[in-house]
């Protein structure tokens, strides 16, 4: 198990870190980020969109067009340029930035930053059971609602899935997905 999981981890990091033309200009890292780690967390959201399967009731509004959202502060800046440059499963990908919850209807996956923490509850009860691919990087998380996490484990950026709220979006998460990522019950 162990070697597979290793297996699966270096396919994985290969695909995520293999990324043209994605570079960071000056002021771009946030805080407790560096700009790499930004990069990487970058390239997750994009590869999110090839390990996880939406229903096609999540592409009613626009069919061609996969919506990737950061609500509140944004802390990747320009780098998402580089995911609007993409296709993904025939779509065109788009990025926008919410400052209110209620605007993110037609986000596919949905970065919640940390500058939302007080409003998770809100947020997320907002957002049950619809077929949005809910995103963070704040401790705790997945286990307040979130679906996917970004955490640092031994000085590496991996990230634990919440299975059951990801299921109760009908979202499907790949097994190659599910085996290099820590899940939380």
């Amino acid at each position: 198990m162990v070697f597979l999981r290793t297996k699966y981890t270096t396919i994985l990091l290969t695909i995520l870190l293999w990324f043209p033309g994605m570079s960071a200009g000056p002021g771009v890292a946030h805080a407790n980020h560096s700009v790499s780690e930004l990069q990487v967390e970058v390239a997750y959201l994009y590869n999110f969109t090839k390990f996880v399967t939406f229903p096609e009731t999540a592409f009613i509004q626009e069919e061609n067009i996969f919506n990737i959202c950061v609500l509140g502060e944004n802390p990747f800046a320009d780098l998402l340029n580089v995911l609007a440059k993409k296709n993904v499963q025939d779509k065109k990908i788009n990025i926008r930035i919410h400052a209110r919850h209620e605007d993110t209807l037609g986000c596919h996956i949905l970065f919640i930053s940390k500058s939302e923490q007080e409003r998770f509850s809100e947020i997320f009860s907002g957002l049950a059971g619809k077929p949005v691919l809910i995103v963070g990087d704040t401790p705790g998380f997945c286990h307040q609602g979130g679906m996917i996490n970004f955490i640092r484990f031994e000085n590496t950026l991996r990230f634990e899935i919440n299975i059951r709220m990801a299921e109760q979006a009908d979202l499907k998460i790949s097994a190659p997905m599910l085996q290099v990522a820590h899940i939380v019950k």
